[in-house]
């Protein structure tokens, strides 16, 4: 699966432009509130926020989920498909399917997910192919998710994407941050592991069971613990295989 496939949804700030707003690619209603400017270029803030880092990540971007309507509206539309994808009959695969597709922002070939599953946005996922996430899930895509082909997601594992600030003030006015989450192609993701914000787990790489993931992860990589650590390289085994 290649990665950074949307160029164009990169989340890098344009010069004399705000954050791009990833949820507008689908069609903004803000942009019918703010038609002089350009689509998925407004800024969601002007006044200096203590937790935005200089530079910025790559895709990072912040917002302000009490006052930010295109969000609401989506988390809305989320919760009504997740309600529908969860009353389902198991035996009703093809419906299911259909679903999950529209849950989804992208569903690879030959993927499945098992429900219970649970996320913020649904159109911030995308998922490679031949992927399957078991039961118990839950992502916060509000930074946005990537998951690669022939990856493997255990039982309760948690994609978390988003954050808050430290300071109280701005925790309370409804601030939070996104950074990308991305897993690649061939990974292992043991059940009860944490993903956090801004993580890449590199291909082929192996997490073990209830690992905490707060930095990244070099690909074919055996990596344990809390916070999880690379305790051996998978490099001597055979490489997989597209």
């Amino acid at each position: 699966m290649p990665y950074g496939r949307n160029a164009s949804a990169s989340g890098r700030k344009q010069k004399g432009e705000g954050i791009y707003c990833y949820l507008c690619r689908r069609g903004s209603f803000s942009k019918l509130l703010y038609p002089h400017l350009p689509l998925h270029r407004m800024s969601h803030t002007t006044s200096p926020l203590s937790f935005v880092p200089s530079p910025q990540p790559e895709g990072y971007r912040y917002y302000n989920i009490q006052s930010d309507t295109d969000r609401q509206l989506l988390a809305s539309q989320c919760k009504e498909r997740l309600q529908a994808l969860h009353r389902i009959p198991v035996e009703e695969r093809a419906q299911y399917h259909r679903e999950l597709e529209k849950l989804l922002g992208e569903l690879g070939e030959g993927s499945w997910l098992v429900t219970p599953f649970f996320c913020d946005y649904g159109s911030e996922i995308e998922v490679g192919s031949h992927t399957f996430i078991n039961s118990g899930c839950t992502m916060l895509d509000g930074g946005h998710v990537t998951i690669g082909d022939h990856v493997l997601i255990g039982p309760s594992v948690s994609l978390y994407s988003v954050g808050h600030p430290l300071d109280l003030e701005e925790r309370a006015a409804g601030w939070e941050f996104g950074i990308p989450i991305i897993i690649e192609d061939h990974v292992w993701i043991g059940g009860g592991c944490t993903i956090l914000p801004g993580v890449t787990i590199g291909r082929g790489s192996v997490i073990g069971a209830g690992s905490v993931v707060t930095k990244s992860i070099p690909p074919m990589s055996l990596a344990v613990g809390n916070p999880c650590r690379v305790i051996r390289s998978l490099s001597d085994s055979a490489a997989p295989q597209d």
